[in-house]
This record gives C-alpha cells, sequence and structure tokens, in this order.
C-alpha cells in the first residue's frame, strides 16, 4: 500500500550511495571527530616536549652536577705489609711494601701521599703498619737511600 504524495526509498536508507556503512548506528563511520583529532595531537605534541625538556634536564643535571671536594676520589699510597723504621723508600717500592689506592678526600690523612716517586732518597722514621696511608711524616730525606732496615 502505497500513500499518495510519498515516494518510496530505494536501497537500504542511505542518501549517498558512496558513504560507508557503519557498523553499528552508534559508532562513527571510522573518522575521527575533529575535535577527537585534535585532542590526540594535543596530547601528542604534550608527550614529545616533555620528553624534550627531560632530556634537557638530565644532561644539565649530569654535566653541572654539584661538586663536593670532600668526597672526590683522591689516590694515596696505603701500607700492604709492616715498613719497620729505617726503611729506604725505594726498598718499599721494590719490595711492593705499600699499594696505590683512591679514598674519599675527606678520609686523607694531612701530607698523604699519592706518588711513589715521592718515597726516592727517604727513610721510614717510624714503623708503618698494614693498612696505614704513607704520610709526608712518616719519611725523611736521607743521605744514605742504601741503608737496610733492622
Amino acid at each position: 500500500m502505497r500513500r499518495p504524495g510519498r515516494e518510496q526509498r530505494v536501497g537500504r536508507g542511505r542518501s549517498n550511495p558512496n558513504r560507508p556503512v557503519s557498523m553499528s548506528p552508534n559508532t562513527p563511520t571510522g573518522r575521527m571527530s575533529s575535535r577527537t583529532l585534535a585532542f590526540a595531537l594535543g596530547v601528542g605534541v604534550a608527550v614529545v616536549l616533555a620528553a624534550i625538556l627531560l632530556m634537557i634536564r638530565h644532561d644539565r643535571y649530569r654535566n653541572h652536577a654539584p661538586y663536593n671536594p670532600t668526597t672526590a676520589p683522591t689516590p694515596v699510597l696505603v701500607a700492604k705489609q709492616l715498613i719497620p723504621k729505617g726503611t729506604p723508600g725505594s726498598l718499599a717500592a721494590r719490595r711492593e711494601m705499600y699499594v696505590p689506592a683512591v679514598l674519599p678526600r675527606k678520609e686523607l690523612e694531612g701530607g698523604a701521599i699519592a706518588d711513589p716517586q715521592y718515597l726516592s732518597g727517604r727513610v721510614s722514621v717510624q714503623d708503618i703498619f698494614p693498612g696505614e696511608q704513607l704520610t709526608a711524616t712518616d719519611f725523611a730525606a736521607s743521605d744514605t737511600a742504601s741503608v737496610t732496615p733492622p
């Protein structure tokens, strides 16, 4: 039964046959709305900017970390075994009576020796026990560097 004045529609009720049919009546046709696209683009830009700022911050922190001179690693010579009083520094070196070590500056004793060449031509003026740092006060200049320990 046709009613007069109304034309019957042909097809699935679409006015544009080239427009894709949506999968459900409540979902869009597969395209993002301009609002969703703008939001997604804004979030993407924000993430990229945050990553760039984080890299810049990390680089500046790494290159300009606060320097603390009391914790800076500092080389020092430490007795490996007993170095008796009167031992020439050259003999202590030949017998490997000390080892080089690296300690925080705040743990160094006053006058700590870092260079083994300092011991050349000097003798120990007191017994130096294993684990003790070699200091300038432990050694004195000697005219006879070939003195043997007692």
